[in-house]
């Protein structure tokens, strides 16, 4: 290597290094290819474990020992692509360096599908990097450039180069992977990224298509942030960079590499200010302003630090809003189509000249670089891009988890709409993008903002195959239950949400409003209708059917979003319960006012789905930044209603199971009359949530958080019931066991004669006895005996293996359980917090 080609960046460790260059070659062609299946058979310490990373097998039996992460790590992966999963880990260097001495074959791929391949890290460079599998075409050829620096065809076999080599080295070989005229990158948690990335992929192929007959072709390269690395941005004339802004202000998982680089590279002293110095750049944001200080964080700190890296922006930050309640009429489709409108002429000129935009690179802080052609962004548009951008008009529907956005310029804003007079469109909660996708899913959307679905309980209770828990517990009778809600907005992302976030978020009311006799009427006969089709069914028994059809005795509010938030939610109340249905009200606690209003209600839930703050936010994502004090004042309004009230517990292992102590303070507050824990359901993946089936608690560990829970609340509450199928068990008020005999059920007549003779009256006045079968402890484990269990049959030898595997997770689990019984021990008065709050919290109240 020429010494004077040595770039600025790099150290004189990293020059010592490179004349100590130590190459380790695998040639693809010679390694043993195999299969899928031949590689999962090796998924244990008897069978030998092997792993894929990256297209690559790896035998790591003998490495579990050594494995900094325990053994356990490697076993949970044994046999499958563990490539995700190790990317996730963020490991270093060495830690590649060493997975490739545990090579011994490849992956056997299908035809088409090419294998992504490791590139090495350059000196001085923290982060991995990925080489694109080269699935995006390019506009010019339909492939990936293989071509090396000088233009000319390599002749080598493919082979894999692990070796540490200078930075001009490592240049070389990169050039040839991502030399494009105009490059792409995206990262995505939910996919619009990824979307909207080939929508503008596509668009600028058949824009320079025609071109390319009388011009030189254009290489347009589209990647995973994931796939790229980002030290080869150096190389790049023209770059659009395309980013959500996910969890607590954090980049997408398979954007985290790169934007760690980006956000390391300008404080690196070995990386000069002028590092990008050659690049053009878009940026484009996807996020909600609803999450305001993390508002679009990771799009606006990437196009911060490649400024500061000397990049000339070709236009200001696009910032995507996908809050649905913006005063604005935009949505995501339009938005980005704009912000493309916008960005394709400024491309046009970049292709023809390639010092357009020109712009001073003599300076680090981008709001200096004021140099820049009128048609293009003055790079002071990194602290002001608000100002001359207006944060409404980019949209995504994608990502709704973080938006980042100053208190000054929120108040600016604010300050030119009350200047202007200008009235907010008052728009229909639901959107066509929303509806459609609700729809997909079995929703029945009502009017603006409410929906109806036809529960899986009532359709199962219509074949005599089982009613929900709320039939073992409270004795509804779920084939004449509707499930539905009068707002589809939630004030939170929960990490569990059986609805995988297509719902729309909100902190306030601010759209068009149905009235509640309409929502009712339409939810009424679009549950009939879809009552009526299982007519038909196999299995349905008639004279159900016929029950269901001519009458709804039980509403679950409970469907997706935030009921309460409806203005008139007493309305809809009353309307119910005037037509004699009982009335379930599930909130999420983030509306402590609404509670504290709200009128009679048959059971009003509080979902309370962590025990500490820091717990909460990891779990429920929520949009309000006071949400622990939001939640802590909605128990305190709880304690003072007379009807039933109802705590909500979903258990996800590794979230919220271990703070028991915390639950039986929050317990104390609002003194529900009972409290519901219930493992969580496993809806199948989704790229909102990171959940997986390990976060899924078997019953009996539902069983045994009740009993610790229960060890602090001994003095008021104990295990009444449970729903095996549903693995959710009931804790009680003991006021409620009479004579030794539960009373969970529901009296729904005296109910409702006691609700309209205008007389005060609380939740034992319409009390009625518990089914010995529906009692903890009995046979049927709350299954109704009078209903026929069905279970499906499931063969073949993978399902055995499974079964075994699972068995043994049993096992375990149990085993655990008894060792903390042993350690056991009585919580004295003195010391239990459940007592401790409870005195503290109805010291000042008349509460029982």
């Amino acid at each position: 290597t020429d010494p004077g080609s040595v770039k600025k960046t790099q150290s004189p460790k990293a020059k010592e290094d490179a004349s100590n260059t130590v190459v380790t070659e695998i040639d693809i062609d010679a390694l043993p290819e195999y299969t899928n299946e031949e590689v999962s058979k090796h998924d244990s310490k008897q069978n030998g474990v092997w792993i894929v990373l990256d297209g690559l097998v790896h035998d790591v039996t003998k490495f579990m020992a050594n494995h900094p992460g325990g053994a356990g790590f490697l076993l949970e992966v044994a046999g499958e692509d563990a490539t995700a999963e190790f990317e996730s880990a963020i490991h270093s260097q060495n830690a590649r360096e060493t997975a490739k001495q545990h090579v011994i074959g490849k992956l056997k791929q299908d035809k088409g599908k090419p294998t992504g391949l490791k590139l090495p890290t350059s000196a001085g460079a923290s982060l991995g990097a990925t080489k694109p599998p080269s699935k995006y075409p390019s506009a010019s050829n339909g492939n990936a450039s293989n071509s090396g620096s000088n233009g000319s065809s390599s002749s080598k076999p493919a082979q894999i180069k692990f070796k540490n080599m200078s930075l001009d080295a490592q240049q070389q070989e990169s050039k040839s992977e991502y030399d494009c005229d105009i490059l792409l990158l995206y990262g995505t948690q939910k996919g619009t990224s990824k979307q909207c990335a080939q929508q503008l992929f596509d668009t600028l192929q058949a824009t320079h298509a025609q071109q390319q007959q009388q011009q030189p072709p254009i290489n347009i390269g589209m990647y995973n942030m994931k796939d790229f690395d980002a030290e080869d941005l150096e190389h790049q004339s023209l770059v659009i960079l395309i980013c959500s802004t996910y969890e607590n202000g954090e980049a997408p998982v398979d954007a985290k590499y790169f934007m760690q680089w980006v956000k390391d590279a300008p404080s690196d002293c070995r990386v000069s200010d002028t590092f990008l110095h050659e690049m053009r750049v878009a940026v484009f944001g996807f996020g909600n302003t609803l999450y305001e200080e993390c508002y679009n964080k990771v799009a606006r700190t990437l196009y911060t630090n490649v400024l500061l890296l000397g990049a000339a922006p070709l236009l200001p930050l696009g910032l995507g809003d996908s809050n649905v309640s913006r005063d604005d009429e935009g949505d995501v489709t339009r938005d980005f189509d704009a912000w493309c409108a916008k960005l394709l002429p400024h491309v046009d000129k970049a292709l023809q000249d390639k010092t357009y935009p020109k712009m001073r690179h003599d300076q680090r802080n981008p709001a200096d670089n004021n140099n820049v052609d009128d048609e293009s962004v003055d790079a002071a548009a990194v602290d002001d891009a608000d100002e001359q951008h207006d944060e409404h008009e980019l949209a995504d529907m994608e990502d709704i988890g973080a938006m980042m956005m100053s208190s000054s310029t929120a108040s600016k804003k604010s300050a030119a709409t009350s200047s202007s007079n200008v009235r907010p469109v008052v728009k229909e909660m639901v959107t066509d993008r929303i509806r459609e996708s609700l729809t997909k899913q079995g929703y029945k959307v009502i009017g603006s903002h409410s929906g109806v679905k036809l529960c899986r309980w009532t359709k199962s209770m219509l074949r005599g195959r089982g009613g929900c828990y709320k039939n073992t517990f409270y004795g509804i009778k779920s084939y004449q239950c509707m499930e539905m809600t009068p707002s589809l907005a939630c004030a939170n992302k929960c990490v569990f949400c059986w609805r995988h976030h297509s719902n729309p978020v909100g902190k306030e009311w601010k759209w068009v409003t149905d009235e509640p006799q309409f929502i009712l009427a339409q939810a009424q006969r679009m549950h009939k209708q879809m009552v009526k089709a299982m007519k038909g069914v196999p299995g349905v028994i008639p004279e159900r059917l016929q029950e269901a059809q001519s009458r709804i005795r039980h509403c679950a509010l409970s469907l997706v979003g935030e009921p309460i938030m409806y203005p008139f939610i007493n309305e809809y109340l009353a309307l119910l319960h005037s037509q004699h249905i009982s009335s379930f009200l599930v909130t999420n606690a983030q509306f402590p006012e609404k509670i504290k209003h709200a009128g009679p209600v048959t059971q009003l839930y509080v979902s309370v789905d962590a025990a500490t703050k820091d717990a909460l936010k990891s779990i429920d994502r929520p949009l309000f930044k006071d949400f622990w004090q939001r939640m802590l004042t909605s128990l305190d309004h709880l304690k003072h209603k007379q009807q039933r009230t109802v705590y909500r517990l979903t258990l996800v292992k590794d979230f919220n199971v271990n703070e028991i102590a915390d639950y039986a303070r929050l317990v104390a507050r609002g003194l529900p009359t009972f409290v519901e824990v219930k493992g969580v359901t496993f809806c199948g993946k989704s790229d909102g949530s990171s959940l997986t089936m390990e976060n899924v608690p078997f019953h009996f560990e539902v069983v045994r958080f009740c009993e610790r829970l229960c060890s602090y609340l001994s003095d008021d509450y104990e295990i009444a019931c449970e729903h095996a199928h549903s693995c959710c068990v009931l804790i009680a008020k003991k006021d409620l066991k009479v004579d030794g005999v539960w009373h969970t059920h529901i009296d729904y007549d005296k109910f409702f004669a006691l609700l309209e003779s205008g007389q005060s009256f609380g939740y034992k006045d319409y009390m009625k006895r518990t089914p010995s079968w529906a009692v903890i402890g009995a046979q049927e484990q709350g299954f109704n005996p009078n209903e026929t269990k069905f279970l499906k049959v499931r063969s073949s030898h993978s399902n055995a293996e499974k079964s075994m595997i699972l068995q043994g997770k049993i096992d375990r689990a149990k085993q655990e359980i008894e060792l903390e019984k042993q350690k056991e021990h009585d919580i004295a008065p003195q010391n239990n917090p459940y007592l401790i709050q409870k005195q503290e919290s109805c010291q000042d109240c008349n509460c029982k």
